[in-house]
């Protein structure tokens, strides 16, 4: 049992350590801001190297404000995509096909005599009759480039992939949608256009394409040319999926800065002095501390 005095000393502590919570929790609050996130973020469309730095340079970008849907926007496209680049639709007709998996399938000279010859665009459960999920298969054919279009880079139309894809041009990488395993994910109806420089192109001559794809369930391979064009909210055939933007986990790059004001030492030294970006679609996105510039390349998170 406590004596009368024992009980006073401890509730006087009590009350000092409340005290002391109180004051700390009117610290944390008068020192927690909320800013708004939604305007003057920096977009542009396709895949840009060193866009996730900091100090990447993003002054030619458009301007938008978030919620922004690129393909209702009409953005689906790279600027260079839309400036008279020439494009080459390369699905249709017959192309090599070999299920399984080997790096130096991707090499301009590599014999391919004894591939399958198939009929694209078409599932390859129907060209090939492989039915296995999980599993990984190449496509190779052959392209001559007019001489005409010397010196100038190109974008080829791979159509849509089921499920993912890494494209080669004369042996170089050009792109690919959705992941391989470890980390698999589908980009099943999404149209592939990849940006091919001059540097890699034979003019007038022979060119090799080759594209590695993984299907993870149901149909897999190049079903679809990927001929259509349209750009709305929930259209699939869209370049961006169904629809596209900070909505969506697509691939661009959305960039957005900002500064905090300095915080006075007692109360950054009272709080957990972070900001964070939350979106519906992709959780919590991005951490930054109270102060500084932080870049944030939305779509690229997971």
């Amino acid at each position: 049992m406590l004596t009368f005095k024992q009980t006073h000393i401890v509730l006087v502590v009590f009350a000092m350590l409340s005290s002391t919570l109180t004051h700390a929790r009117q610290i944390v609050a008068e020192s927690r801001q909320i800013k708004s996130f939604d305007s003057a973020w920096k977009f542009c469309a396709g895949e840009i190297k060193g866009a996730e730095q900091p100090e990447y340079n993003d002054a030619s970008w458009r301007t938008v404000d978030v919620p922004h849907d690129w393909s209702i926007a009409g953005l689906a496209h790279s600027e260079a995509n839309i400036d008279s680049a020439t494009e080459l639709p390369v699905v249709k007709g017959e192309w090599k096909f070999k299920g399984g998996d080997d790096a130096l399938w991707k090499n301009p000279g590599l014999d391919d005599a004894s591939w399958q010859s198939v009929k694209l665009p078409a599932p390859w459960e129907e060209h090939s009759n492989y039915t296995a999920d999980n599993v990984v298969g190449w496509f190779r054919r052959e392209l001559t480039v007019p001489a005409d279009l010397q010196g100038k880079d190109l974008f080829i139309n791979v159509g849509k992939i089921d499920d993912a894809d890494e494209t080669y041009f004369n042996g170089v990488k050009v792109g690919g949608l959705g992941q391989f395993p470890p980390h698999y994910t589908t980009a099943w109806d999404i149209i592939r256009r990849y940006k091919v420089p001059h540097e890699l192109i034979h003019y007038g001559g022979k060119n090799t394409i080759a594209v590695r794809v993984f299907d993870g369930v149901q149909g897999g391979g190049i079903y679809d040319e990927g001929a259509k064009i349209t750009e709305g909210i929930f259209e699939s055939s869209s370049p961006a999926g169904s629809g596209g933007g900070i909505s969506t986990r697509a691939r661009g790059g959305t960039e957005k800065s900002s500064s905090f004001p300095e915080m006075s030492k007692a109360s950054a030294s009272s709080s957990n002095s972070t900001a964070c970006i939350w979106t519906a679609t992709c959780g919590l996105t991005a951490c930054t501390s109270a102060t500084g510039r932080t870049a944030i390349p939305a779509f690229s998170m997971n």
